[in-house]
C-alpha cells in the first residue's frame, strides 16, 4: 500500500473518531471543559481539540522518510540491457 493510500485511510479513520470527541455528550458525565478567550473570541476546548486532529491528518509525512527508488522503469532496464560491457549508463537517461 503506498503512502497516499495510507494517508487516506488515515483520514477515513480520524472522521468518526472527530464526530465522537465533538458530539460527544460531556455535561451528562459531569466533564467540564475549559473555554479559551482570544480577544473577542471564545474557543471551547473540544474544537481546538478537533482542530489539532484536523490538523495531524492534513499534514503529511515530510519525503526525506520515503524510500528512494531509483528510476528502473521498463525503458531504462531495456536501455541498460542493450549497453554493450563497460559502456556509460549516461546515454539511457
Amino acid at each position: 500500500m503506498n503512502l497516499p493510500n495510507r494517508l487516506t485511510l488515515f483520514r477515513i479513520v480520524l472522521i468518526p473518531l472527530l464526530v465522537l470527541i465533538y458530539l460527544f455528550p460531556y455535561a451528562q458525565f459531569n466533564i467540564e471543559l475549559q473555554s479559551y478567550v482570544i480577544g473577542s473570541v471564545t474557543l471551547p476546548a473540544v474544537n481546538l481539540i478537533c482542530l489539532g486532529i484536523y490538523a495531524v491528518s492534513a499534514f503529511r509525512l515530510p519525503s526525506e522518510s520515503l524510500p528512494i527508488r531509483s528510476p528502473t522503469g521498463c525503458w531504462r532496464r531495456r536501455c541498460l540491457s542493450s549497453l554493450p560491457p563497460g559502456a556509460s549508463s549516461l546515454r539511457c537517461r
